[in-house]
């Protein structure tokens, strides 16, 4: 092979090389824009009061290779759906999945809702914490601090747990 020819091939070879991650590249925006869709969809369908049919469509999409942001709003919507449907032990799982995932400051809600599950569950001690935490990542955000003041104050005054629990806020 001469030395024209092989620089040929070593350019044929870069060229393929840059289509492929140039296709690939494609196919990860395409999938970025099917995620958003999907999540705002499923966050949509918990706004306006129907957490199954948020729940049927975020178990209708698969998170293999999906980025830590996309896995934190999925499993952050999972936990509101299934708190929404009264059902505190798969929020619990929910919230604690996008807590692992998301790494910014707006996991607070994540915290928040983990506190809410926690309480409907029965342990009070584990909600003021979450909530604890989800007051120091909002800042100046009042919810979560308002939640804790709701469970301290029947921890405090022997109030009624469940009018407390489902007075809590979830976010």
């Amino acid at each position: 092979m001469s030395h024209l020819q092989r620089r040929l091939v070593l350019n044929i070879v870069s060229l393929c090389t840059a289509m492929l991650v140039a296709a690939a590249l494609h196919a990860q925006k395409a999938h970025s824009a099917e995620d958003a869709g999907y999540l705002e969809t499923a966050s949509r369908e918990l706004r306006t009061g129907d957490p199954q049919q948020a729940l049927a469509i975020l178990t209708a999409h698969m998170l293999d290779g999906a980025s830590d942001e996309t896995q934190a709003t999925h499993y952050g919507l999972v936990c509101r759906a299934w708190l929404e449907t009264g059902d505190p032990e798969r929020a619990r799982s929910g919230c604690l999945k996008a807590i692992e995932a998301n790494d910014k400051r707006s996991r607070w809600r994540d915290y928040n809702n983990l506190g809410v599950a926690e309480f409907r569950r029965g342990d009070a001690g584990a909600a003021q914490a979450a909530f604890r935490e989800a007051a120091v990542l909002s800042g100046s955000v009042f919810t979560p601090r308002k939640n804790l003041d709701i469970v301290r104050s029947v921890e405090i005054g022997g109030g009624d747990a469940q009018a407390a629990a489902a007075g809590l806020v979830i976010r």
